[in-house]
């Protein structure tokens, strides 16, 4: 995950946030429990933003889609460089 916070404060995420970002990836890959170095499908994200909605507010839902959408992007970016 420490390539993954470089990643956000180079894309200029404001520090306070990357931690939350990082949770909601951690949680997003422990709920399939998939490796971080694969990359989820849409439908994957989709039902793991379903199974927090009950417990989670709207703001959290949407972070939570927003940080998993980065680390999506980070792992294209890294699959392009290696």
């Amino acid at each position: 995950m420490e390539e993954f916070k470089r990643f956000l404060r180079e894309s200029r995420v404001k520090e306070k946030y990357i931690p939350h970002y990082v949770r909601w990836v951690v949680r997003c890959y422990t709920f399939f429990g998939e490796e971080f170095s694969t990359k989820l499908h849409g439908s994957q994200k989709d039902r793991f933003l379903n199974h927090i909605s009950s417990r989670c507010e709207e703001w959290q839902i949407k972070q939570a889609d927003y940080a998993v959408k980065l680390y999506q992007y980070f792992l294209s970016r890294k699959e392009q460089k290696d």
